[in-house]
């Protein structure tokens, strides 16, 4: 119990999107159909900065945690540890097509590994130090992608506790590219991990906007 009451300390210092700058921001946006999902992409990232018109992204950071579970040995995934380590060593020479992406937008990259045996409370705690850190660097726009056999499932099993929402609505095919069989083994997955985690679902009521 008392990592869900560190948890819910956590969810309870967040800021919440400023809900004047986005109406500002969808106001101006509705109307131009061209622009698609970026339009609500503006909308968010006016809720974030507090402020419409946007300022320009001017350090935006890719944070990449890497990470295999245990879980992937059962069929959830067709990765293998040696995966993410091939992808890792990729990234840091430069020839992932991720690294070509990020120099070509001028995204900078930093990949963090987190041992497959690390608590929910302490991979969260440890993800808001690198915010914090990132954030005091100038970084204005952080970007969070995974790496790792088996954290797709762990990830969805988290969303779906803490947001209560279904399995079904949160598990993908995954990086790997699994099978109707592997698909369904996740399902099972991630519903069998919302019965273990079923007392953190009590944070959401102190997760409300102020």
């Amino acid at each position: 119990m008392t990592d869900i009451a560190d948890l819910s300390d956590i969810a309870a210092d967040l800021d919440w999107l400023d809900y004047e700058a986005e109406t500002r921001a969808h106001d101006a946006v509705v109307a131009r159909r061209d622009l698609g999902r970026l339009a609500g992409l503006i909308e968010w990232l006016a809720g974030v900065q507090g402020q419409f018109p946007i300022r320009e992204i001017s350090r935006p950071r890719l944070v990449l945690v890497a990470s295999d579970h245990e879980i992937a040995g059962t069929g959830v995934s067709t990765l293998s540890p040696d995966d993410t380590a091939r992808t890792i060593a990729a990234i840091a020479s430069g020839d992932a097509p991720l690294s070509d992406f990020a120099a070509r937008s001028g995204t900078g990259i930093r990949v963090e590994e987190l041992a497959a045996d690390s608590s929910v409370i302490a991979a969260i705690q440890r993800g808001a130090a690198i915010a914090d850190a990132e954030i005091d660097a100038g970084t204005d726009l952080i970007i969070v992608g995974n790496i790792g056999a088996g954290s797709t499932t762990t990830a969805a099993a988290a969303i779906s506790i803490l947001a209560d929402v279904e399995p079904i609505k949160v598990i993908g095919r995954g990086g790997s590219g699994i099978d109707d069989t592997a698909w369904m083994h996740k399902v099972s997955a991630v519903r069998d991990a919302r019965r273990r985690g079923r007392p953190a679902g009590a944070i959401r009521s102190d997760c409300s906007p102020r």
